[in-house]
């Protein structure tokens, strides 16, 4: 921290670093205690430092002070004119929040809001630019004795045939006390990385979408998820591990889902159809872009479950690409009509449907 914080005195001052250097701030959410040992240790050091823990409500009046408003609501569908300009969006309780630019970070629920909000306008809709993939996840609670015997674990990524069929990939992630937990009860956390569409009949639209299914609390961690994705779950754990794995029960399991975008076809195309054919790769890039037919609306979405490791420096982006300031490859690479580009996690591609995995319908019936 001593050498940091020399380092840190050279970018302020130093005649060759200090045009290059600008200090932003720094804002963390944390419930680990990560952010009172930063202070304690400035205190130790007899650092100068202006750092401060502060709860969410002061975090709130800040945003305010700096003019941002924060709302919170589900949102229904945007909220559109007769010159095809988007100026808003409607919540659930038919409140309407009115902007001059609206981005949409709206991930795998994207092509449903597009379709909701003007079934009839074709070219509103994401026309086969994005479809909606989910993955399971689960995890493991550890005894003492077992987070001690995994504690130095790397992560583990698996893509051995025999785990479950040909190309299956499947992953093991460490989530102990040690790392990031942050509490004495150790996770082992898992996931299946075989993706699944989940495709429905869109009637307003004639459309037939991915989109996350409505299942009552998928969206948590718990048993609400169909019993072969459990099953395969439980083949991860003892196909990555082999007899470490002796004694270790899955507790809680949970859908994850993402958006990938694909190759814009300008002509019509039959969605279903589209996505069962291998030529047409998704290439797991962004898009940040505008929208080439409707005025005001923007979108910051996409990549291949990747994208929340860019949350520290995402936004100035999303801030070029409405000020139009994008650098023009960037432009051209994450637009909303762009050519297609090899991605680099094909395999994540969806091969099936879940609502053809074993114990689909008896969550649908619940």
């Amino acid at each position: 921290m001593l050498l940091a914080n020399e380092a840190q005195q050279q970018w302020r001052n130093g005649d060759m670093w200090k045009s290059f250097y600008h200090e932003t701030g720094l804002f963390g959410a944390d419930d680990t205690g990560l952010g009172r040992k930063i202070i304690q240790n400035y205190q130790d050091l007899y650092m100068d430092h202006s750092s401060e823990m502060i709860s969410p409500e002061e975090v709130g009046r800040s945003w305010d002070e700096s003019g941002v408003t924060y709302k919170e609501g589900e949102m229904t569908s945007l909220l559109l004119d007769d010159c095809q300009s988007c100026y808003g969006i409607r919540l659930r309780d038919e409140s309407k929040l009115v902007a001059d630019h609206v981005v949409l970070c709206t991930g795998a629920h994207t092509a449903k809001l597009l379709a909701d909000s003007a079934p009839q306008w074709e070219e509103l809709q994401v026309n086969g630019r994005v479809l909606a993939t989910g993955v399971v996840a689960a995890y493991v609670r550890l005894t003492s004795h077992q987070m001690e015997r995994f504690k130095s674990m790397p992560v583990y990524v698996g893509a051995m045939p025999d785990v479950k069929g040909k190309r299956k990939v499947v992953s093991l992630a460490k989530k102990l006390h040690q790392s990031y937990c942050g509490t004495a009860d150790g996770l082992l956390k898992i996931a299946r990385d075989e993706s699944f569409s989940h495709y429905v009949h869109h009637k307003a639209s004639n459309q037939t979408l991915s989109m996350p299914p409505v299942f009552k609390n998928q969206t948590i961690w718990g048993q609400n998820v169909p019993q072969g994705l459990k099953e395969e779950c439980k083949e991860v754990i003892r196909k990555s591990l082999g007899e470490q794995s002796e004694g270790l029960e899955i507790e809680a399991y949970r859908l994850c889902w993402y958006v990938i975008p694909r190759p814009y076809l300008p002509s019509k195309v039959d969605l279903l159809t589209l996505s069962t054919r291998d030529s047409f790769t998704p290439d797991q890039g962004l898009i940040m872009s505008p929208h080439s037919h409707c005025r005001n609306l923007y979108f910051a979405l996409g990549g291949s479950f990747h994208s929340w490791k860019f949350l520290h420096n995402i936004g100035s982006y999303v801030v070029q690409m409405l000020h139009r300031k994008l650098e023009p490859e960037k432009a051209r690479k994450w637009a909303w009509n762009r050519p297609s580009d090899d991605g680099a996690h094909g395999n994540l591609t969806p091969k099936r449907d879940l609502t053809d995995i074993f114990g689909y319908s008896d969550l649908i019936l619940q």
